[in-house]
C-alpha cells in the first residue's frame, strides 16, 4: 500500500463532511420548499452521503487489514494514529510519545512503505 493510498481515507472523509455539509445547507435554506428540483438535489446528496459511508468503511477495512499484516508494532501504531484516526503528524508523535517528533514518525512510515515497493 502506498501512502497516497492511505491518504485517500483522509480526502474521503473530508469530501463527506462536506457533501454533509452542502446537503444540510439546502436543507436550511430550503426548509419548507416544495419545489421539485430542490428536493431531489436533497435525495440525491443524501444517496451520495450514504455511499460515502460504504466507500469510508471500506477503505478503514483495507487499510486495518494492511495494518495488520505490518510486522513492526511501532510503525503499525503510527499507521493507525495518522490514516485511521486522522491525526497530523505532530499529534502521532505526541500519542507514541517516546520523544518522537512529527518527522521522525513521518520518516519512520515513508521508510516503511518505501521498503515494501521495492
Amino acid at each position: 500500500m502506498t501512502n497516497k493510498e492511505l491518504a485517500e481515507l483522509a480526502n474521503l472523509r473530508k469530501e463527506h463532511a462536506y457533501n454533509l455539509a452542502y446537503m444540510q445547507r439546502l436543507k436550511d435554506e430550503y426548509h419548507t420548499t416544495t419545489e421539485p428540483m430542490i428536493l431531489q438535489k436533497i435525495k440525491a446528496l443524501q444517496e451520495l452521503l450514504n455511499a460515502d459511508d460504504e466507500q469510508i468503511l471500506g477503505k478503514i477495512c483495507e487499510i486495518e487489514k494492511y495494518i495488520q499484516n505490518i510486522d513492526d508494532s511501532y510503525v503499525r501504531l503510527i499507521i493507525k494514529y495518522k490514516y485511521i484516526d486522522c491525526h497530523s503528524w505532530a499529534r502521532v508523535a505526541v500519542l507514541v510519545g517516546g520523544g518522537n517528533t512529527k518527522d521522525s514518525v513521518r520518516m519512520a512510515v515513508k521508510r516503511y512503505l518505501s521498503q515494501k515497493e521495492e
